[in-house]
């Protein structure tokens, strides 16, 4: 088997694909995701601007 072949199975693997993206995800952080899914939330949630704030300051803390 050639190392194309093991380089397509290896991306084939759905759950090898997703554990690695979730590592990927942890190790690099996802806050810089906030301020895109924040009106999501406004919206969703039903918060005002001085709920999202608190939120991101939450948010930063965890960080």
């Amino acid at each position: 088997m050639s190392s194309h072949e093991k380089m397509k199975i290896l991306f084939n693997n759905i759950r090898l694909v997703f554990v690695a993206s979730m590592w990927v995800q942890s190790c690099s952080g996802i806050g810089y995701m906030f301020g895109s899914i924040s009106p999501v939330i406004k919206k969703t949630m039903g918060y005002n601007q001085r709920q999202i704030a608190a939120l991101g300051v939450a948010k930063d803390i965890g960080d």
